[in-house]
């Protein structure tokens, strides 16, 4: 059965989904789960029909060449979902950075005997705090979360690969995992950062 779901915030907690047979014909609207209209076909909707998901959210729902749907007012079409997903995206990568780089801080202050190497452990955990504290930033619609991780990001790849260790740079004594992973991270952010403020009262 063909069906086109429309994201209604970044996080996709809250969605519509319409599902239909053949050529548009027996349409369902489901939000969030739950039917909340039937159609026979799409001349029932050849005018955009208005529903209440809630008593503040609105949807208007039309089919004339394909499903169109505007929530209070807004469209939500294939670009808001592809820059609902990139903020997504983003803010989820935060949070699993920060979780990782508490974790490996941890087992570091757990099994180290060198000051050096506990000391680290200590920095890894804060970072990783940090990380998680600019994804809730970004998650809320503030573009400054995602920034401040940008300049963290850069500044661990500038070390990675400028810093010497033993003779040789970080990036030739063996840093091409953490290279990557901040390199992918950073990625993402870059590829978030234009639309967070867009979406920053439809976060969730």
């Amino acid at each position: 059965m063909p069906s086109q779901s429309f994201l209604l915030n970044p996080s996709g907690s809250e969605k519509v989904t319409l599902t239909w047979k053949g050529y548009y014909k027996d349409i369902h609207v489901v939000y969030n789960g739950k039917t909340i209209a039937n159609f026979d076909s799409k001349k029932a909707l050849k005018d955009f029909t208005v529903l209440s998901l809630n008593p503040s959210t609105q949807i208007s729902l039309r089919i004339k060449h394909h499903p169109e749907l505007y929530l209070n007012g807004t469209q939500i079409d294939t670009t808001a979902h592809t820059e609902m997903k990139r903020v997504r995206d983003g803010y989820i990568a935060l949070y699993l950075y920060g979780v990782l780089n508490i974790f490996i801080g941890s087992i570091l202050i757990g099994i180290a005997r060198l000051e050096d190497v506990i000391t680290l452990g200590h920095i890894s955990i804060i970072l990783g705090v940090c990380f998680i504290v600019f994804g809730v930033v970004t998650q809320r619609g503030h573009r400054i979360g995602t920034i401040l991780a940008i300049a963290l990001l850069v500044g661990h790849i500038a070390s990675l690969i400028i810093i010497p260790t033993d003779g040789e740079t970080r990036i030739g004594g063996g840093g091409y995992g953490g290279l990557l992973i901040s390199s992918f991270l950073l990625f993402l952010q870059l590829r978030a950062l234009p639309y967070i403020s867009k979406f920053q009262n439809k976060t969730s």
